[in-house]
Parts: structure tokens; sequence; C-alpha cells
């Protein structure tokens, strides 16, 4: 055992008051110290049978030397006693080294005894100081501590707790030992043991959370603690306290231990989910749970179950959703439920989308349902296709039946569209197909050309952006508030593949292109590739500039500050999925697609632009299963495209003479738009051609709808607008001032539906003393509903309320608001409570 400074202080002054000092160390506590030991003006002897020779040297040899003389073991019998007339006349000195340790932290003299069984935990300065500073300002040691007061800090220090407040104590403790186990580290646990403090341990975890088994045991605690988080879902009275719920809110919510909380959960999930009959469970007790993540899959499967019978569930989906992504462990399910809600619209509104289709009489009534609501239908597939990934990649597989279902309807969906437009275009004879739809051959007339008398005009070109991603972007544009963006839609040339695109937006009044080489003239000039437009651009507009957006985002394009017109020429989509290794990245291209555009359009405005246009060449077709999608058979293909004068892709064909095949539709160039003398043929419906080496899940060419209309977004800065705001919300508590039992239930509702303009918050809300110390668990809530449904926007909070909180507390619920992305939390809502529990109430 080392010796402390106190007790070494304590030696050398009685060295300096006399020339002898006698250690009789009855219980030999020191005999392996004193070894080495140095006492400051004086010789430290040890007297281990050699009692006469140091009588002799003490008295005769040195008889004005200093001395320590040291024994262990106690003295022997008096006859035996060579040193008895030293210690007649010697300083008595002892220790104990409670004693000192009970003196060196200020304990009273009663508290000593109990601390020599964990002399272990004193061989550490740092435990001693850490213990010091707990003996100094804890709650439970104030007053006349006591033995189990000191052991319950000893065991906070090994457990690296310095909480003054006790249930606190309690939380920090039982966290440390979870979180280790979680990771296969007991070295707290090994070091409670060493100090002697493993019933202290267990006693803090008793008076703590009401953990009292025979044998208990951290791996044992743990299952406890998760099985009694889950006692609305076992149906089981809890047998633990709330605040085992308070501590594992508090794991959860700290980003230092929501990993440990995380692998606490996975590790304990399967045995703790045996004892819960989860199927049984009605959806609501299932969506309020918060701990066992094996919910979300029993949720998940009855959703889907109710995509599949067709009924339009996207509202109830979505609420759930909003629901489970305030649960620490559901993120992972997220993508999931985006899925199911996506399905959901794909399903349902099959029939409603072919009868609007059919229901149209003219081309530009088709377009324009098109352009206003039919586009949904796009994006509803790609949300599907892209979330299922996401939750495939995780794991899940509830969605593996549906997928089948949603790949059917959404190609029947498509293919009803296609068909109704092509009859309406065929009855036309031309394109385009009708007077009064925009379109992308008029752009730089109607709209860059008007948009240059109010300053600058950028014009972006992103290749492949189809009108629902257009729509997209626009939302997100908006979502700051800083920007005026207006969104509508234009028909491109036919056939919609990118030079032809590219050409349509360029000044000039005659497009054509040359069917062997695809290469697309503005009035008889080459308009194919960045550096042919510019010469177009600049002999309408001195000074005009085209180049690569790729530049401007790096910062290589200063040349465009001070011209007037610039077009930028954008290219992510296309360059996917026009490759057959990467066309199944198409959607996650689009993705990536609208935060780069974002980006381009800011740094444009910073550049002086006054109005920034954003809009493609084409749009396209994309199909993630090759068995939604036929082939055209056109035996005839390939000696039409021996010919020099000849071309095709998936969705086209060009050449001089197209021979009749059933499957097309071929117009002149004069009827589809273009100067020339060849013919144009696209396949109907959504059939491709074949074409070896290429990919036929992503396409474009073709008449359909999702192929032709492109967007056109005007950008401008928003002069005095009101910048997009959090959604309102209010705290409903139905009148209720008083809590009587362990938990405390309470609304949120979202006062209106997010949306353009209008945010989603992210809430947290707790239970709060009179010193702003949080009492409760916190628990997350999402506010993100967009659904016109009020009663879809209420959203049920339970907060499980400490045991340490005394009968007629009064408590403050506070409801606070995230700070954008940050950590940080502003105070929105409060609303005052008392408690008044009932005598006896077992918690």
């Amino acid at each position: 055992m080392a010796l402390d400074e106190n007790i070494l202080n304590k030696l050398e002054a009685a060295s300096a008051e006399a020339r002898v000092v006698f250690w009789e160390d009855a219980k030999g506590e020191f005999a392996d110290d004193v070894e080495g030991l140095v006492v400051p003006g004086a010789e430290v002897l040890v007297a281990r049978g050699n009692g006469l020779a140091l009588k002799r040297r003490v008295l005769r040899q040195e008889p004005e030397g200093r001395f320590v003389i040291y024994r262990a073991g106690g003295a022997p019998v008096v006859d035996e006693d060579f040193l008895l007339g030293i210690k007649a006349f010697a300083k008595p000195f002892s220790a104990a080294q409670s004693a000192s340790w009970a003196d060196e932290l200020g304990l009273p003299a009663g508290v000593a005894p109990a601390l020599a069984p964990h002399a272990e935990f004193f061989r550490s300065k740092e435990r001693r100081r850490a213990l010091a500073a707990l003996v100094a300002g804890a709650d439970w040691l104030a007053g006349e501590a006591d033995a189990a007061g000191v052991e319950l800090a000893m065991v906070a220090v090994c457990c690296g707790a310095s909480d003054l407040h006790r249930i606190d104590a309690y939380r920090s403790i039982a966290i440390r030992m979870l979180e280790q186990w979680a990771a296969d580290d007991d070295s707290a646990m090994r070091l409670v043991s060493r100090c002697g403090l493993e019933g202290a341990l267990w006693s803090a975890l008793s008076d703590g959370f009401g953990y009292s088994p025979e044998a208990p045991g951290v791996e044992d605690f743990a299952y406890a603690c998760v099985l009694a988080a889950c006692s609305d879902l076992t149906g089981d009275a809890p047998t633990m306290g709330p605040d085992v719920n308070v501590m594992l809110s508090t794991m959860a919510n700290d980003q230092r231990r929501s990993e440990a909380f995380k692998e606490l959960v996975d590790r304990t999930c399967g045995e703790v989910a045996k004892c819960c009959d989860l199927e049984a469970l009605p959806l609501d007790v299932l969506v309020a749970h918060r701990v066992l993540p094996n919910v979300d899959d029993v949720i998940a499967r009855r959703l889907a179950a109710d995509v599949e019978t067709r009924a339009d569930v996207a509202a109830r989906v979505a609420e759930v959703r909003g629901r489970r992504a305030s649960a620490p462990l559901s993120a992972a399910w997220l993508p999931a439920y985006d899925a199911l809600a996506a399905a959901s619209e794909i399903l349902s509104g099959e029939a409603g989308w072919a009868a609007e289709a059919k229901a149209a009489e003219t081309p530009g009534g088709l377009f324009s349902a098109y352009a206003d609501g039919l586009w949904r239908m796009d994006r509803a597939y790609r949300a599907f296709t892209t979330f299922k990934a996401a939750a495939h990649r995780a794991g899940i597989e509830c969605l593996d039946k549906l997928g089948p279902q949603v790949e059917a309807s959404y190609a029947r969906s498509l293919g009803a569209l296609a068909v109704a437009w092509q009859d309406l275009v065929m009855a036309a004879g031309k394109w385009p197909p009708a007077e009064g739809i925009a379109l992308q051959r008029r752009f730089y007339d109607e709209r860059v050309r008007v948009a240059m008398g109010d300053g600058p005009v950028a014009v972006v070109v992103s290749d492949a952006l189809r009108h629902e991603a257009g729509l997209e972007l626009a939302e997100r544009l908006r979502a700051g508030g800083k920007l005026r963006v207006d969104a509508d839609a234009m028909l491109s040339a036919l056939p919609s593949y990118t030079q032809l695109g590219m050409a349509a937006l360029l000044p000039g009044s005659e497009l054509s292109c040359d069917p062997g080489t695809q290469r697309a003239s503005v009035d008889g000039v080459d308009a194919t590739g960045v550096a042919a437009r510019q010469k177009i651009l600049a002999a309408a507009v001195p000074g005009a500039a085209a180049v690569s957006a790729k530049d401007v985002l790096a910062g290589e394009a200063a040349g465009l500050r001070g011209a007037g017109l610039a077009y930028v020429y954008h290219n992510r989509i296309d360059l996917t999925g026009d490759k057959r290794d990467s066309e199944t990245e198409t959607f996650r291209a689009v993705s990536d697609t609208m935060g780069e555009l974002c980006s381009l359009v800011s740094r444009l405005g910073t550049m002086g632009f006054a109005t920034v246009f954003v809009t493609a060449d084409h749009g396209f077709i994309y199909q993630q299963d090759p068995a939604s999608f036929e082939a055209v058979d056109f035996p005839l293909l390939s000696a039409v495209t021996a010919a020099d004068d000849a071309k095709h892709s998936r969705r086209f064909l060009m050449a001089g003479q197209v021979p009749p095949e059933p499957q097309l539709i071929v117009m002149g160039a004069a009827e589809a738009g273009l100067a020339g003398d060849f013919q144009v043929a696209v396949p109907k419906g959504t059939r491709r051609l074949r074409l070896q080496g290429s990919g036929a899940l992503f396409v474009h060419g073709g008449m359909t709808l999702q192929e032709t209309v492109v967007p056109c977004l005007r950008v401008r800065a928003a002069k005095g607008a009101q910048a997009a705001r959090p959604v309102g919300f209010d705290l409903l508590t139905g009148g209720q001032t008083v809590i009587t039992g362990a938990s405390l239930s309470f609304e949120v509702f979202q006062a209106e539906p997010v949306g353009e303009g209008v945010l989603p918050v992210s809430l947290r809300a707790s239970l709060v003393d009179h010193d702003g110390k949080v009492v409760s668990e916190a628990v997350a809530v999402e506010l993100a509903s967009a659904s016109a449904d009020a009663a879809e926007r209420r959203f049920r909070v339970t907060l499980f309320v400490g045991t340490g909180v005394a009968n007629g507390a009064e408590l403050t619920l506070r409801l606070e608001r995230r700070v954008g992305a940050t950590s940080r939390y502003l105070v929105e809502k409060e609303a005052k409570y008392k408690v008044r529990r009932n005598f006896g109430m077992d918690f």
C-alpha cells in the first residue's frame, strides 16, 4: 500500500520534534512501502530480527543521530523485545491508511473503516482527487456523509462520472456500464471489482433503476434496461423504473453515445423481441414506440400490404414516416417509408392517370395536363426506385414483393400516356402537333430576347433535365426565399436528342440536322458543339459567350463577367444515362444535378446576371426493369442504317427513306418541323429499337411527353421577398396542468402543410425543473407533413419523468426548435405542470 502525502507529512513533522520516532505498525500495512523511504533529517531503520544491532547503533554508536524506527507485525513479548528501552523514550507514531484517506477527503473518522476494503481505489491520485470533488459537492454527501454514500461516489469515479446530483450519478454510472458492454469493453467493471465496489455498483443500479436480480451482471442489466423500455410492446408491467427510459434517451440523443446506444439495442433486440408479439399489436402502438428497431419491419410490411391493395395510403405513410423519423434508430427505415409513399401514389394513381390521358381531346390539352400534374407519375417512380435501392442497401427486404407491381403499374401508366399522346400527334400529322404550345425552338425569341431588356441573361442548359426534375429544382431554388422562380414547360424538337435540342435553344428560324451524322444546324450553320454554338450566339449578340458548367463552378469562367448573354452547358444526367455501364445510376445523377444546378444559379447571380434561365435539350424515359418494355422487331433496320444517310438510336431513326413499319411513326422532315429532305421515325409507345452495345433502360429521342417536355425556369433575385419560414406549430396539452404518474402525454399540432415557402421543423421536447435541468427523457419531433388534412398533422408525444422528481415539484414542458442543421436549439413553447403523484405509486 503506497504511503500517501498525508502520512508522509505527519511522519516528517514527528521526526522534526524528536531524535527518535518509533513507528509500530501492528497490521503491517506499510511493510512494503518503508523500503527506500526517505524522511528529511532522519534515517529510516526497519526492525526485522535485528533488534540488538539497532539498539547498539541508536544508543551507543550514534547517540546524536536522528532515526525513524519502523516495526511491522506488532511488538514481541516483553522479555524478547530488545527495542523496549528505545520505544520508552522515542516519540510514538502510528498511521492507519483508511484514517488518512478519510482525513484527506474531509470525511468523518467514523467512515474511515469503510474505506479500508477499497485500498486499490486510493492507489491513484487522480481517483482520490475526483472523489474529493464529489465529497465536497455531491448532494448525497451533504451533511453527515455515510459509508454507502462514499462508496457510491467511488463507483461514480470508477465510471468517469462527476455528477453532483444523485440521480444524475446513477444515470452516468449506468450509461458507462452499458456503453462499455456494447463495445466489449469491461475496463470500468474490472476497476470496480478491483476496488471492491461491486456491491456498491449493484446497489446504485437498484436504487436508481429498480434493478435487483438475484445474480446481477452487466449483460443482464443491459437486457433488463431494453426490455423495460419495451413494456409498451410486451404489455407487462415495467420491472424497472421510468428512469430507464430517461437514461436510454440520454444515450440516444447524445452524439458521443448514440453509436453505443445503437450497438446496445442491436445486441439485445433479438432476445427482447421474442418477448413481444409485434404482429398482434395495433399500428399506432408500434409507431409510437422509440427503442426497438424491429417495429419498423412490422410497420413497413403492414403499410406495404395496404399499398398492394391500391388504396391511396400515401398520406398515411407520410404521417407514419414523420413520426418514425424522430425514433433514434429508425433512420435506416426512412427510405423504405418514402418508397412506400411513392409506390402508393403509383398504384393508386394508375387508373386516374390513364383516364385523364384518355380524356384529353387535343394535343394542347394533353400537353397541359402533363405539364400541370401528370408528371407526378414520373417523380413518384423516380422516388420509388431511388428509395427502394437505399432501403435494399440497408438490408430492408419488405419492398421486394412490391417492386414488380410498381414496375408493371408505371409501365402501364407510361404506355397509356404515350398512346394517348401519339394518337393526338398522328391525328394532327405534324410536329409540333398544335398551336399554343410553348416551344423549345422559340425559346430564344420569346424568352431570352425579352429578358435581355432587364439586364444580362444566362441560360443554363442541363442535358436530359426532364420536366418533373425541373419542377423539383424550382422548389429547391425557391426554398431559400431569396429567388423568384417561374417554372413552366416547353415542347422540344423531334427527334428529342442532344444536338438537335441544343440547336433549338439558339437564335435562328430554321432548324435542321444531317440524318447520317445527327449533326444539327440553325439557318444552315452548324450548331454541334459548344464552339459552334458560341459563333451563332455571338452573331446574334456581340460578346455572347458559351461555356461549360464545370468551368463556371471551378471559377475558370471569369470572362463571363460583363457579357450580356451566356449559355452554360451542364451534363450530368445524359452523361450517366447514355452509357450502358452507368445507366442504372440515372436517378442518382438527377439528384446530383439538383445540387450542381443550385450552385450554378447562385454563382451566375453573383457574376451579375439579372436573369438565369434553366432548361434542357430533351427529357428521357427510364425504366428499371427490362421486362417492362418491348423492342421493335424491324427486320429492315440494318439495311436502312447501312446507308450513309441514316443513323438511329434506341428511340429514333433518321434516313433518306424509312420503309413502312406498323410499330413506327414516320414523318417527313417538314412534318417534323425540320428543314431538309429526309424522314424521321420514332417507335410507338415506349418501345426501343435494337442497338448493339447500347443501354436500353435510359432512352430519349422519341415523342413521349417524358422525352419531349422540358422545363423552363426563369430565376431572378426576389428583392424584398420574404424568406422561406419554418412551419408554425402549437402545443396542445388539453388543459392538463398536473403530472400524476410516471409519464406525461401531449400533442404537437403542425399549423400548415410544408411546401413552397414553408420549411420542416425539428423539435425537441423535454421536462425541466426550476433550475432548467432536464428531468425527463428528451424526445425528437419532426414536423414535416405535407398533408392538407389537419388530423394528419397532430403528433402525440409521451415523456417518461425521472423518479428523482419530488412530489409537489413544479416542472416546465419545453419545446425547442433546432436551428438549421446545427446542434443548437431555441425555446419556442412552454407549459407549466405540477407533480402530484399518488402516495405509494410504484414507479
